[in-house]
């Protein structure tokens, strides 16, 4: 998955690839003329899948594979992890956008 990828990229490289890179890109809910960084990138898809607003989640919403979500979610979760190991306290933000999507998923225990 990309999402392994990604997160495999920001263990071996760090910081400077989702600081300094800025990419051109036609995404999910994005203009195509933005220019963005790979982390502004990272944290709004993270945003969208873990809200479900994904075109493909969406279609398959209601025959979903429970399994099938649930990996995907564990990928983004590492990434969003990878990412605020790479960057340390300066992910604080993204984090706060992020962590009430998480907490979503976590267990009512």
């Amino acid at each position: 998955l990309c999402c392994q990828g990604v997160s495999e990229i920001l263990r071996t490289i760090g910081p400077a690839c989702l600081e300094l890179m800025p990419v051109a890109i036609s995404g999910v809910n994005l203009r195509p003329t933005d220019r963005k960084t790979l982390l502004e990138i990272l944290v709004n898809v993270s945003s969208l899948l873990l809200r479900k607003k994904v075109r493909c989640q969406r279609v398959r919403q209601e025959d979903e594979d429970d399994e099938e979500h649930e990996l995907l979610i564990d990928h983004v979760t590492d990434c969003i992890i990878a990412a605020a190991k790479a960057l340390g306290a300066s992910f604080q933000t993204h984090l706060a956008q992020l962590f009430p999507h998480i907490l979503a998923y976590s267990d009512a225990s």
